[in-house]
């Protein structure tokens, strides 16, 4: 895979995390909301949160959101962030370092079901729904991927 591949607007699908045990929760609702952006500038950002539609109160919403920005790069089907900043003080200074799948308009991050650590998957489709070939193409699209983080 390319950087090219990657480049767009993403907009999360679905947020599910791995407890040691193997048991998969959704942390962010049924229904998460959020974006992935990576641009041709080698630049990623990040922000996920719980949906007001999926009965999130306000202040749920508010606390729950997950936000990261900082130069990215790929290596093979790996996409690496390091973190200049965030809301989660873990992040902070990091580099967050997760594989990815591309399939037509959908992208898959994370490593999903991992039983021996905690693990996230996220499931990303692009913002507009269409698949486009992007190889020739500086404009960055807008599309839809599953995240998992």
């Amino acid at each position: 895979m390319t950087a090219n591949t990657l480049i767009g607007t993403w907009r999360v699908l679905s947020f599910t995390r791995w407890n040691k045990e193997g048991v998969a929760s959704q942390p962010l609702g049924l229904e998460p909301m959020g974006y992935a952006v990576l641009d041709a500038t080698g630049h990623a950002f990040i922000q996920l949160g719980r949906s007001l539609a999926d009965g999130g109160f306000p202040d749920e919403v508010a606390k729950s959101l997950m936000c990261y920005f900082g130069p990215y790069a790929i290596e093979g089907d790996t996409l690496k962030v390091t973190v200049e900043a965030s809301n989660m003080a873990d992040y902070l200074g990091s580099v967050q370092e997760r594989n990815f799948a591309v399939s037509g308009d959908s992208m898959t991050i994370g490593t999903p079901g991992k039983p021996v650590t905690p693990s996230e998957a996220m499931i990303f489709r692009t913002a507009d729904g269409k698949a486009k070939d992007f190889s020739r193409t500086t404009r960055a699209p807008t599309r839809k991927a599953m995240i998992i983080w």
